[in-house]
């Protein structure tokens, strides 16, 4: 305590006398170390580095300081850390550099700096560099005597608080200082991104960054002076958490004292000295702040000579097998380039790009106008303006430039959106949709500037211009384009004004004002959270409006649902919804509560919480309307910190229950901004009226005349067609960059031109490239030396497709000759730059990931109608890779116009350095087969990696990706894979694996030269058979002579009513080395006897297959003596389903057994038609056990070894599951079994036993039902087929509601086509009690009576005439078949109407395709997906 005290009055007695840091008129030399790293720590540490040597000369002109930098030398370094360090050389710096030797006053007050003075010119780049070095002369002296506090300082960061920790050594004070950068005012940063901000970020930053110093002061002659110096800083960037790699950016400074003494000769000043504060300055366009001045014709020549080597590279056919060309940066720096070029010389070289004419030219010149719109610089944009107000590009050129140009802007301002109002006055001839892309264009750059630095005034001003371009609309068209106009600004009052429009107190130019108040909802949803009471002032008496449009009251739900995301609210919504009936409104609250449940969404996770709490109170819709819902997928990688999401938000149309708006959204969200978000908003009204009416209008022979008397007779409503009314919008990033309205003209306008292309007889040309940046986040910053720091997270992506597409043949053969060319290059990178502005070199640490794809496709394709046969020329030039690569590295470069002036300094250094771990590099082939009888070798390999993957390694991988932690599929549990493939594709292309590896694909021709492989095949009936004949050849282009060929039969033949299925396959292969070779192929399988659509009541019979396969060598029949493979399998239903038929007391077996006693509704030996006896038969007709056993005979031992390896990756996959020893392979029995309601499956391998743990629900859709196709219940589910029952005493609508009914002696509508133009119409009358139904269906002017007769059977009448039809043969009249099944049943099927009719005289079956959806009429109800409305009401009868 006593030494402390003795201390704190040493301290201040010093102090007390002290005029700063140095004595009164005294100079002061100080040796300076400084050195600069920009690096890379993993798989070992590299760096790229520069140094700095030098006196400081430093004289006290109290209260002033004057510094002076001399004999200053600079070296560099760039490469991998090894034991010993590198000799490097130190070498005086360039004359250029010099304006870092010129003088500068440190002004202070009391121990903190005030400002700095300057010469007046002297360039921005070494003002910067003494603001750094003034700022480590600062101390706060007045407090020093105090051990630790907390002081506020003003630096080259901005005003920051700095804690200070004051100790005494051995007569020497210890200060140390650390900056606290999160607490900077007005820190100099500049962030410039290309991507939108996640609405809900996690507060969580990518950079870290450090800055301490350490002074070592000791009294001289009453004062302390300060003696050493140490300065250390640091950045971390590490943009996926701990998992992914880390580069850094360090700074390390020393000053110490070499002598002191008194001033013999001041340092001289230039009297043009100006006075600066210490805040550092950052650069703008300029990066290098006047070190090196940009010239535009230097930097042409460097836009040129990127773009030329962009163009060899997609020429270059060995370029997959190069990794440097694979991680080129040619994107990045053209960007920087031509930001840097004015726009005289931009159009300059526009103009000499539009002059050529050759390949190589054209391609030069889309590559540049696809660059154009990226660039951002003021420049660029307004020449974009310039090239689209005077016609210079027209069409889907202009528009593109116009929709890509507001997402890269550099320097939002008002003055570029003066500049910018040329776009929303094009001349009368600019094509309207690049009007509509230029308005759209602009609305986006008033969203950009104002949303940072834009007067209120300024952003009123032009909302107010649109607002009034909508009411002053000449069309729907134009009030579309300007309300999305309003949705892209969404600053401001633009949610006020958009309130009249969704209430619907506008005028509108369709006939349902609906249309443009849904856009409004849309509209106005981003601002929705910021106005919670508004919200619901306006949207509650819309959900609560019954007679509201169904699209309005859905968009009111959505709103309401995400505006206030509280308990309250969410519960208040439960209320409501238990009262609802409508059916898609119901099925769209319950979908979006079960897809927010376990969403990984960031900006969903609070809903999800509360969607939890209440979801149990919900009850699942009897019903799954899947036209309407919010469908929600989403995955989360919390280890890495990124995620993806795809949305889908459907409104059935309210009269059809046809899907009819689509909202889709993907998104890919990292680093706390949306990496890729595209969102497309389709209205399809009338489309499905419009595609039945063309359909129909293909058959002129369809009579009308009869069907629309008898409908006016039974008073049978006309229901008319709705008006074709299509919306289309499309969104990047959030802002809507297309919108388009087609109205009926304009629809059959196009369906005519559609119609009248021929593809066929077209010969097309194309040379197409794009370029894109999709990813640039750019930061930049001050490091402790002045200099500034760049972080740059980047993607590019280059496509290029070339190609000819000629028709070549005869009349009489259609053949066409192919040509294509295609090229992918995806490039995406983590850079830490730090310039070097004594030598104008650039210092950088880069992790980096490259995908290469490259596909030449060479092929004729010829068909022959008359003969049924196709043939195929595959041509397979020599030398030819084609495939995919994929590679990862991390780098340290130097790069700069003195960069090769590095063995100056490094003799053993080079510009770039990949940064690997020591020791030999891992090749690994996966899979190498020379597929040599069609001329083939495939190769998958592990190359250029420093450390070896383990099996175990990819399997651990794989499963991580592809389980179910952090995967959001509950709505749609069979996307689990394809989230799983979402997340793996956003793994490697964000995170790849760490250190130095590539995986290569590559697809190459076995021969020296050029073959062709050709295909032929043709099909034939012989009988009852199908005979199908392929045959391969390999021939050599030059010589055309066969190398090897291969001929397969295959028949096909079905016997036995469809219950016997028998395919036999012989393949033979012939080659010049080798005798013939056979494979002999046998498969038969039996199948229960169809039930013809009834319902069994029964465990179904076994399903069994049997297969032989034999090969060898043959020249005649199969194989005698060669390999063998015999597999016998069969499915069957399960004990437990028996037991549940024949003892269950549960639903659906019990109630069915309940409704097979009511003989006198569905008859004597028939299983009711309803949904209890439907779920029940289903399900007894469900095989859920299988046995399969395999027998290999003279199997070669490749084959078995083969076998081997893949059951041992099934056991990584799932340990224990098949441990087998290779002598058990030749012998397999494997049995499988799908219990009933439970998540497990049981298998068995040789005895082996294993239960998979959910995997039920993956096989529950493929298990074999003898009753019912398995595409008939999804057809069904989501509404492609409907289906209606009626009996005498009872009908189960199309949307399955089931009414009481009363047969009445008339014929009574069932169901018919009620448009004005109907193609069907049933009916059915009550006859007597044994049989008592009759039914009548008109079709095509035809009419069909099936009568019940006093025996029990059924006649059938055809326009009055008694016709016989039996099970085998049909009887086909006109447009219909009729046939007459086991149990009298008759069945009638119409190539006109579409529609299936089945009748037993007890109880009718109609189905009916989903485009009668809300045409029908009569007791089946409307087809419409709601069955709310489906009361019978009025029954339409005929005179009896």
């Amino acid at each position: 305590m006593m030494f402390k005290l003795g201390f704190l009055i040493w301290i201040s007695a010093i102090f007390a006398g002290s005029n700063g840091l140095f004595l009164k008129n005294s100079e002061i030399l100080y040796q300076y170390n400084a050195i600069v790293k920009a690096g890379t720590l993993t798989p070992l540490h590299g760096s790229s580095d520069w140094a700095l040597k030098g006196t400081l000369r430093l004289q006290v002109h109290s209260p002033d300081v004057i510094l002076q930098f001399k004999d200053l030398t600079v070296s560099l370094f760039n490469g991998k850390h090894d034991k010993s360090p590198p000799e490097l050389t130190y070498l005086p710096i360039p004359e250029e550099a010099n304006e870092l030797l010129k003088p500068f006053v440190i002004h202070y007050d009391e121990g903190k700096i005030k400002n700095i003075s300057v010469e007046a010119n002297e360039p921005i780049w070494s003002v910067n560099m003494k603001r750094a070095l003034a700022s480590i002369f600062q101390l706060e002296e007045a407090a020093l005597q105090i051990p630790s506090f907390i002081s506020k300082e003003t630096s080259l960061y901005g005003n920051c608080d700095v804690e200070y920790t004051v100790t005494n050594v051995s007569n020497e004070i210890i200060v140390r200082k650390f900056i606290d950068h999160l607490t900077c005012e007005n820190y100099p940063r500049l962030i410039w991104k290309n991507t939108s901000p996640l609405l809900c970020p996690s507060g969580r930053s990518i950079v870290t960054s450090t800055s301490g110093r350490l002074y070592v002061l000791v009294p001289t002659e009453g004062v302390l002076t300060l003696k050493h110096v140490e300065v250390h800083s640091g950045v971390d960037v590490q943009p996926f958490h701990a998992h992914g790699e880390l580069n850094y950016a360090f700074v390390n400074q020393s000053i110490s004292m070499s002598s002191r003494g008194s001033i013999t000769e001041n340092i001289s000043l230039q009297n043009n000295i100006v006075q600066v504060d210490l805040l550092y300055e950052l650069p703008r366009q300029d990066l290098t702040q006047g070190r090196a001045p940009y010239n535009d014709e230097e930097h042409l020549k460097m836009v040129d000579t990127y773009l030329k080597r962009i163009i060899d590279t997609l020429e270059v056919d060995s370029s997959l097998n190069e990794i440097k060309s694979a991680h080129n940066e040619y994107i990045p720096h053209l960007l920087h380039f031509l930001s840097l070029i004015s726009r005289p010389q931009l159009e300059q070289y526009y103009n000499e790009l539009a002059i050529g004419t050759s390949y190589h030219q054209e391609t030069q010149r889309n590559l540049f106008l696809k660059l154009l719109p990226q660039v951002g610089s003021n420049d660029a944009i307004l020449l974009i303006q310039d090239l689209v107000r005077t016609g210079k590009e027209k069409g889907k050129i202009a528009i593109e430039l116009l929709t890509v140009l507001p997402f890269y802007i550099r320097h939002p301002s008002e003055d570029l959106l003066k500049l910018s109002e040329k776009l929303l006055s094009l001349g009368d001839d600019i094509i309207e949709e690049v009007k509509q892309s230029a308005i759209l264009t602009f609305s986006i750059m008033v969203h950009k500037v104002c949303k940072t630095n834009c007067r209120p005034e300024t952003l009123e001003k032009y909302v107010r211009l649109f607002i009034d371009k909508f009411s002053n609309s000449r069309s729907y068209s134009e009030q579309v384009l300007y309300l999305e106009v309003l949705n892209n600004i969404e600053l401001g009052n633009v949610f006020d004004y958009l309130v009249p429009i969704i209430k619907g107190k506008v005028s509108v130019f369709t006939e349902k004002p609906h249309h443009i108040r849904f856009l409004g909802v849309w509209a106005s949803m981003s601002q929705a959270v910021f106005n919670p009471h508004k919200v619901g002032e306006l949207y509650w008496p819309i959900l609560a409006n019954r007679s509201e449009h169904l699209e309005m009251r859905v968009a009111a739900l959505t709103m309401l649902i995400l505006a206030k995301p509280t308990h309250s609210n969410f519960v208040n919504l439960l209320w409501f919804m238990q009262s609802e009936h409508n059916a898609h409104l119901l099925h769209f609250y319950y979908t979006t509560l079960e897809s927010l449940i376990e969403t990984q969404y960031p900006c969903y996770t609070g809903l999800g919480t509360l969607a939890s709490h209440i979801i149990r109170y919900v009850r699942p819709p009897a019903i799954r309307n899947w036209a309407t819902g919010n469908y929600i997928l989403d995955y989360s990688d919390p280890k890495h910190g990124f995620g993806g999401l795809a949305q889908l938000f459907a409104v059935a149309n309210q009269r059809t229950g046809n899907p009819n708006v689509f909202y889709l959204l993907a998104n890919s969200h990292a680093l706390d901004h949306n990496l890729r978000q595209f969102a497309i908003y389709l209205k399809l009204e009338g489309v499905s009226d419009a595609i039945k009416d063309m359909l129909f209008k293909t058959d002129k022979s369809v009579k009308f005349s009869d069907l629309i008397n008898i409908f006016q007779e039974i008073k049978a409503p006309i229901i008319t067609s709705e008006p074709i009314h299509i919306e289309i919008i499309a969104k990047i990033e959030d802002r809507v960059v297309y919108c388009q309205y087609i109205n009926k003209t304009n629809f059959y306008k196009l369906a005519e031109v559609v119609s009248k292309m021929n593809f066929l007889e077209q010969e097309v040309s194309i040379n197409y490239q794009t370029v894109k940046a999709p990813v640039l986040i750019e930061t930049t910053q001050p490091t402790d030396i002045g200099v500034p720091l760049l972080m740059r997270t980047e993607s590019s992506v280059i496509t290029s497709i070339r190609g000819n597409f000629t028709k070549d043949g005869s009349s009489s053969v259609l053949s066409r000759k192919n040509e294509v060319d295609i090229r992918y290059i995806f490039t995406s990178g983590s850079n830490l730059i730090i310039y070097n502005p004594i030598l104008n070199l650039w210092h950088a640490a880069r992790r980096a990931v490259s995908y290469q794809s490259y596909f030449p496709i060479v092929n004729q394709v010829s068909v022959h109608p008359k003969q049924r046969e196709v043939k195929l020329i595959l041509s397979n030039p020599a030398g030819v890779v084609r495939g995919f690569v994929a590679h990862s590295q991390s780098t340290v470069n130097i790069y700069g116009k003195g960069s090769k002036k590095i063995s100056q300094f490094c003799p053993k250094c080079k510009n770039s350095v990949v940064v690997t771990a020591h020791g030999k590099k891992h090749v690994h082939d996966i899979i190498n087969i020379s597929l040599d009888d069609i001329g083939t070798k495939v190769q998958i390999s592990l190359y250029d990696c420093d450390h070896s993957y383990a099996l175990n390694d990819l399997i651990t991988l794989v499963q991580d990706i592809f389980s179910e932690n952090n995967k959001n599929f509950r709505v749609f549990p069979i996307s689990r894979p394809f989230l799983g493939l979402i997340h793996s594709v956003d793994l490697l292309s964000l995170v790849p694996p760490k250190g130095s590896c590539g995986l290569r694909f590559n697809v190459s021709s076995t021969s020296v030269e050029s073959t062709e492989l050709i295909l032929t095949g043709a099909l034939s009936n012989l009988g009852k058979k199908q005979i199908f004949k392929i045959s391969i050849d390999l021939k050599s282009s030059a010589s055309e002579t066969s190398l090897k060929s291969w001929d397969v039969a295959l028949n096909y033949n079905v016997q036995n009513e469809n219950t016997k299925y028998n395919l036999q396959m012989n393949i033979t292969r012939a080659s010049e080395a080798q005798a013939f070779q056979k494979v002999c192929f046998d498969q038969e399988t039996l199948f229960p006897k169809s039930t013809n659509g009834l319902l069994p009541w029964k465990p179904s019979d076994d399903v069994t297959t049997k297969v032989n396969i034999v090969w060898g060598k043959s020249n005649e029949s199969c194989p005698k003596d060669g390999g063998e493979v015999h597999v016998v399998a069969h499915g069957e239903v399960t004990k437990e389903q028996k037991d549940l038929l024949n003892n269950s007391k549960s639903w659906p077996h019990a109630a069915c057994l309940v409704d097979s006693k009511n003989t006198a509704e569905w008859g004597q030996g028939y299983t009711p038609i309803t949904e209890a006896c439907y779920r029940a038969s289903v399900e007894v007709a469900t095989l859920r056990q299988y046995t399969a056993s395999l027998a290999f005979i003279n199997v070669p031992q490749s084959f078995l070894l083969i076998s081997k390896r893949i059951i041992a990756v099934m056991d990584a996959l799932t340990p224990g599951l098949m441990s087998l020893p290779l002598n058990e392979l030749s012998n397999l029995t494997v049995s499988l079994k799908v219990p009933l309601n439970k998540p497990h499956i049981s298998l068995n391998v040789n005895s082996r036993k294993l239960v998979l743990p959910k995997a039920a629900s993956w096989f529950e859709p493929f298990l074999i039902n003898t009753c019912v196709d398995m595409l008939v219940p999804q057809a069904m589910r989501f509404g492609a087929l409907g289906s209606c029952v009626v009996n005498s005493a009872r009908v189960i609508s199309i949307d399955n509601k089931t009414h009481s009914f009363s047969a009445s002696p008339c014929y009574t509508l069932v169901a018919g086509d009620c448009t004005p133009h109907p193609h069907f119409a049933v009916f059915v009358r009550r006859i007597s009690e044994s049989k008592p139904l009759a039914a009548k269906l008109h079709l095509n002017g035809n009419v069909i009576e099936i009568l019940p007769v006093s025996n029990g059977e059924l006649k059938i009448f055809v326009n009055n005439e008694n016709i016989a039809a039996n099970e085998s043969e049909s009887q086909e009249k006109q447009d219909f078949r009729i046939q007459q099944l086991e149990k009298g049943l008759v069945r009638v099927t119409s190539d006109t109407a579409y529609i299936w009719l089945q009748h037993n005289g007890y109880f009718l079956t109609l189905v009916v395709p989903a485009f009668y959806r809300g045409q029908l009429c009569g007791l089946c109800g409307d087809f419409n997906g709601d069955a709310s409305n489906d009361d019978i009401g009025a029954i339409l009868k005929t005179q009896c």
